[in-house]
């Protein structure tokens, strides 16, 4: 449950879980800074850590910096459009017990002229307390998942015409349907997750 008191015109804004005390979101409205870029993104990222440590002292356990980018939502996504030249965007999806939890992350945003936070969007400490008292333990191994991957794996050959080269190829496209279910009229699904305790295929609707 998060402590929110709103004035859209304040020059900060941030959200404190009441349970936990800790710093869900944090949201800086300046419109002051303006000038030539000069942080780097490594820079950028210096600054983040420090910010980081304040308000999750023990992120370096929960969080991981993502190197390459994935899929940002809407919001993040239109943000970044309109304002990528002056701001670095870092990602930290959420792992318990070198598991990664989908769709938990915390964002970070720091400016590049003046080097200071502008938006974080922290992770529940409350959620990752429930999580860790799961005790997440791998059952099947991992040949063992490969196996039931490579079970539903099928092959469809495509021609593909490459404009840089000007010629055709053969390519080998990947299908991971379920067998049972390749119905003209059906839902197509695919094959996302193995569970790691059950060996359950997990799909999701395409």
């Amino acid at each position: 449950m998060a402590n929110a008191r709103r004035n859209l015109n304040a020059a900060y804004m941030i959200q404190i879980d009441k349970l936990t005390g800790r710093v869900e979101s944090y949201h800086n409205n300046r419109t002051d800074q303006e000038g030539k870029v000069t942080y780097t993104r490594e820079q950028c990222w210096n600054r983040a850590e420090v910010f980081l440590q304040r308000v999750f002292p023990e992120y370096a356990e929960y969080l991981q910096l993502e190197v390459e980018r994935t899929v940002m939502d809407a919001h993040e996504e239109e943000l970044e459009e309109t304002e990528l030249n002056d701001r670095e965007w870092f990602f930290l999806p959420l792992f318990i017990d070198q598991y990664r939890v989908k769709l938990e992350r915390a964002s970070i945003i720091v400016c590049k002229i003046t080097g200071e936070v502008l938006l974080y969007r922290g992770v529940s400490m409350e959620l990752i307390r429930e999580l860790k008292a799961c005790r997440f333990e791998v059952v099947i191994s991992s040949e063992e998942a490969l196996s039931r991957y490579v079970d539903q794996l099928e092959v469809d050959l495509k021609w593909f015409y490459d404009d840089r080269t000007r010629s055709y190829r053969l390519i080998f496209d990947p299908i991971l349907t379920p067998k049972e279910t390749k119905v003209a009229h059906e839902t197509q699904r695919t094959l996302e997750y193995i569970d790691a305790k059950s060996g359950e295929l997990i799909w999701c609707r395409t």
